[in-house]
């Protein structure tokens, strides 16, 4: 997982845009939104289960000569500007500009590690933690991207509703998610093409 972010920066990669299907816990998401992510909450993380977990390339003399030409950084990153303010205003904007803001929420991701959904007790925690959206993918190539000084943008996309009450019938359904993400997929990709076309390009 992180040797593909590494080798896009030694490329002269500097910016990352990701997108990811999630659940919605905020109850103001509607299936087809979109969250632009602000910050999020790492639960693997907290076990110990980092992709950061290991020798720090100023720690380990083979990982200094394959990376001899790129510094990453220290051992402790500093995380408060993970989801890059500046591409998450350019984003909004955009979003104006083309008449979907509507759709456009800026949120908390919730990272779970998967490979189920979560149960509604969980997903009463996530709300209570203050989460907007849950899903299993994303935070590790966020966290990779950091450490290498790679500028993020990071943009959910609703596929369901997280279900708050054990007691309801309600199920998620994988293909609604997967019919969710096709339905939207078009605007995405516009709204990605629009966003590369305004980076800076120095």
């Amino acid at each position: 997982m992180a040797l593909p972010i590494r080798v896009m920066k030694l490329l002269g990669v500097k910016v990352l845009l990701i997108s990811n299907l999630a659940g919605g816990i905020n109850r103001k998401l509607k299936s087809g939104d979109f969250v632009i992510i602000k910050s999020h909450n790492d639960f693997p993380g907290f076990g110990l289960n980092s992709v950061l977990v290991g020798p720090n390339q100023d720690e380990c003399a083979q990982l200094y000569l394959i990376f001899i030409f790129c510094r990453f950084s220290p051992r402790f990153h500093e995380l408060s500007n993970a989801y890059n303010r500046h591409l998450r205003q350019l984003a909004l904007d955009i979003s104006r500009e083309n008449n979907f803001h509507d759709l456009v929420h800026e949120g908390v991701y919730a990272f779970n590690g998967g490979p189920t959904y979560e149960t509604p007790d969980e997903s009463n925690m996530l709300l209570k933690l203050c989460c907007d959206a849950v899903g299993m993918s994303t935070v590790p190539e966020v966290l990779i991207a950091c450490h290498c000084g790679i500028e993020v943008l990071a943009i959910s996309l609703i596929a369901n509703n997280s279900i708050l009450d054990a007691e309801n019938d309600v199920s998620v359904d994988h293909e609604k998610v997967l019919a969710t993400a096709a339905k939207r997929a078009d605007l995405l990709q516009m709204w990605f093409k629009n966003i590369i076309t305004r980076l800076p390009l120095d």
